[in-house]
Order: structure tokens, then sequence, then C-alpha cells
């Protein structure tokens, strides 16, 4: 795959430029468990009734974007937005 080649594009820390494959795909998969859980969190103390329910995708996007510590979740949805327009 050699996503080594491209950390900076695709949001990675610093300390990225020396990982491998295998620990970038880790990380991802990481981050993507904490906004699992992040999402899951919202859901259980606030209610399937409450506003944060009826949030959108870029509106959830920012928010965990914000708590979780600048993982780019709004630049890669609005990426995924644009290639599913293309």
């Amino acid at each position: 795959m050699h996503l080594s080649r491209c950390w900076e594009a695709l949001g990675l820390p610093g300390e990225a430029a020396d990982w491998d494959d295998a620990k970038i795909l880790l990380h991802f998969g990481m981050q993507q468990q904490k906004v699992v859980a992040f999402a899951g969190g919202l859901h259980a103390r606030l209610g399937v009734h409450s506003l944060v329910s009826n949030l959108d995708e870029q509106a959830f996007a920012m928010i965990a974007d914000e708590v979780l510590g600048g993982w780019s979740l709004l630049r890669e949805w609005r990426l995924a937005e644009t290639r599913l327009s293309a």
C-alpha cells in the first residue's frame, strides 16, 4: 500500500513519518473506535430525543473533530462528499 509515503496527506501527526503501513492502519482503526465511542456516549447520555440525535454528518464531524483532538474528520468528510458528487 505504501501509506507511509503520504502520511502528511493523510493528516497524521509528525511522528507518523517513521510509521509503517501496519501502524498507520492501526492508528486509523483506533481513531475510528474513538469516534464510535464518542457517538455512543452522546447517544447514551443525551438520549434518542436530544438535539444531538438530529445532527447531520457535517455537524457531528465538526464536534467529534474538536473533542477528539483534530483527527481531521471534517476534512475527510468533505473529501468524501466531493468524491461522491464528482
